[in-house]
């Protein structure tokens, strides 16, 4: 079961940050699930939304900022923010950190390699690398990405421990082109028509997403879980495709999916996916003993 933490570790400490990448380490994530934007100067900044934020990111004198494209402005520009003070009151856990750097995916490699010198299990965690776009994004940025984090992760050795998803599914097919050693993931959201009859079990829009998934070549489908029951769950496995859905935050569904036999879950909250595995394990290990 893969259990990854969500841009690190969003419900207990500020998203795509050390401090939340530390804490899903802690709770014995065995992924970081982080994501990556463009900057100006052709860097990848570790930072989910495609412009800065100024509900999650303020000056460093606590200045409120202005909403601005990341594409527009350079990884030291982008370096000035204090990124983990700012209280989010979607995830009312979450312990704030004051002096939080957005970091570039080459020094979260480098935080990982420092990690890895004070704890040697860290060796074992994987990462899944979210390419995020902007509306109407050209080619041109998009083969920009591709290359760039290819190249990262290239240098960083880290190829084997790493996946990359996007819901931009044109970018997949240039990853595996560039890299075809490296996992792609394809990622769906649903439409609200498509969630209504997920939820009511019609399973027109699920026949979709995995034939597009299988269309792409790609290792894992990672849908929102609305998208996911038993047979989905099956149909995915018969055409070999892994399912790890996003992003579920309520302990009873975890379970629920576990016992569909997903392959993994995404989650904002590490202590609570590794409660609901533990009971999940444990379920499997009184059925056995039956």
């Amino acid at each position: 079961m893969d259990l990854q933490g969500h841009r690190g570790a969003r419900g207990a400490r500020p998203e795509n940050t050390k401090s939340a990448f530390l804490y899903a380490i802690e709770h014995d994530m065995t992924t970081l699930e982080l994501d990556t934007v463009l900057t100006a100067d052709g860097h990848l900044v570790v930072h989910h939304d495609v412009d800065t934020n100024p509900k999650l990111c303020t000056e460093e004198n606590g200045v409120i900022i202005e909403k601005e494209p990341i594409r527009t402005l350079t990884l030291a520009q982008l370096q000035l923010l204090n990124c983990g003070a700012q209280s989010n009151p979607k995830f009312p856990e979450q312990v704030l950190s004051k002096d939080e750097k957005l970091m570039s995916l080459e020094e979260f490699f480098a935080f990982i390699k420092e990690q890895e010198q004070i704890n040697p299990s860290v060796q074992n965690i994987r990462f899944n690398i979210e390419l995020k776009f902007p509306q109407n994004v050209s080619s041109e940025d998009i083969a920009l990405s591709v290359e760039r984090v290819v190249t990262v992760i290239e240098a960083a050795e880290m190829v084997e421990r790493s996946s990359i998803q996007s819901f931009l599914l044109d970018s997949l097919p240039l990853v595996q082109k560039r890299n075809p050693n490296i996992s792609l993931s394809a990622l769906f959201t649903p439409t609200k028509r498509e969630a209504i009859t997920a939820i009511t079990g019609s399973n027109s829009a699920q026949t979709d997403i995995i034939e597009k998934a299988v269309a792409l070549k790609v290792e894992t489908i990672s849908p929102h879980h609305l998208y996911v029951n038993a047979q989905f769950v099956e149909e995915s496995h018969k055409v070999g495709l892994k399912v790890i859905p996003w992003t579920v935050n309520d302990s009873g569904r975890m379970l629920e999916l576990m016992r569909l036999g997903v392959d993994g879950i995404i989650s904002d909250y590490p202590t609570r996916l590794t409660k609901a595995h533990q009971q999940y394990k444990l379920e499997l290990s009184q059925n056995t003993s039956k």
